[in-house]
């Protein structure tokens, strides 16, 4: 899964830029927080012939101003030669469905790594959400 992750940060705004390098450890940890933290966290991989290829990772937590609860997309990738088909919105209909489960009563997600925005969005889009706003970087 580390590999996946590092083809996915290449691709990223990130990817290249020694201030915002991979650490492989970390991303294994973080991953790792999110498989020991459910149910109130979602890993969900797309596996090809024994490959992981894509995964999902979201959590929920409660809004800020009341207990209600908010389900998030943290992470969706699927590797660039598996696009295209059915894995990113399988990926997305089982958050969506997980997020039920929980108890969620709204689920953000989107697309802040430079990565196929506009695709996203389209896909999104096509799963019933809305734009909610938008993102912003300012290198400092």
């Amino acid at each position: 899964m580390g590999a996946l992750m590092g083809r996915m940060h290449e691709e990223t705004i990130y990817g290249g830029d020694p201030d915002f390098a991979y650490s492989k450890d970390k991303m294994v940890r973080y991953m790792r927080s999110f498989v020991i933290n459910q149910p109130e966290t979602i890993v969900d991989l797309a596996v090809v012939e024994g490959c992981i290829v894509g995964l999902i990772l979201g959590e929920y937590g409660t809004m800020v101003f009341n207990d209600t609860r908010q389900a998030r997309e943290k992470l969706l990738y699927v590797d660039k030669e598996f696009r295209g088909g059915m894995m990113g919105p399988r990926l997305m209909k089982r958050l969506i469905r997980w997020s039920y489960t929980v108890g969620a009563k709204e689920i953000v997600g989107g697309a802040n790594t430079g990565i196929s925005a506009e695709r996203t969005a389209k896909l999104w889009g096509k799963l019933g959400f809305s734009p909610l706003g938008y993102t912003v970087r300012s290198r400092i």
